[in-house]
Order: structure tokens, then sequence, then C-alpha cells
């Protein structure tokens, strides 16, 4: 079966319930015939506020530090000037629903370090009002 492995894009939108299946089923049709995916995650939010509401000013600003320049929890939030709890909130929101991942890495000397990187080098945002 031939599926691509590293997914480049996540694209974030707005759709109905039927859109979220009917883009669900040609996915599946497509694997069916072992076609190659296209290397695209969605994540769609049925009503436009809830979509703005998760890609809040403030999220968007600890999404851009990260895309910057991947660090720490602690160090994005010294970057950007606001409260270490606040930004580890923002990232669990953003890791939760898969824009972000953690590595950890080894800190010689020092124990683990936790990295935050963006799980996508593009995300593409759609909203239909």
């Amino acid at each position: 079966m031939k599926i691509q492995e590293k997914i480049n894009k996540v694209i974030i939108k707005t759709g109905t319930v039927d859109d979220f299946f009917a883009n669900a089923r040609k996915m599946a049709l497509a694997l069916d015939r072992r076609e190659t995916l296209n290397g695209t995650s969605t994540i769609t939010f049925e009503d436009p506020h809830d979509m703005f509401k998760f890609l809040s000013p403030k999220r968007m600003e600890v999404y851009a530090a990260i895309k910057h320049h991947p660090d720490s929890i602690t160090n994005i939030a010294k970057f950007i000037e606001r409260n270490r709890s606040s930004v580890s909130k923002d990232i669990k929101e953003l890791l939760r629903a898969g824009i972000v991942k953690i590595d950890n890495i080894v800190n010689p000397g020092h124990g683990r370090l936790k990295i935050v990187k963006l799980a996508y080098p593009q995300v593409v945002l759609q909203a239909s009002l």
C-alpha cells in the first residue's frame, strides 16, 4: 500500500459534518485504490466562531514564536514576554490539535529537554461565513 508517510501541510477550515464525512470517504476510497495520499491533514470546525476562538491572537503569537525558533516552553514564554503557565496552556491546545509536537532531547549533564516544534511546515486557514 502506498501511503504518504510525511504530512507536510495542515488545513484548518470551517465545514459541515457532511463535508467532514465526504472528505473521509474520499480518502478511504483512495486508500482502497492503493493511491498515495496528498500529504495533507485537515482540522474542521463546524462553527467559524469556534475556529477563531481556537486561533486566538495570543495562541497565534505562540505559534509564530515556535515557527521562528523551536524551543522549550519556558524560553518561548520569555521570548514573547508572557506568563509560562499561559503559554503552556496554549501549547497544550496546539498539541492536542496536532499542530505542534514535543521532542525530548538529551541535555548532557542535565537530563532531558522538551523542545516544542511545528508538526507541519505549512498551515493553511480557510473560513466560510
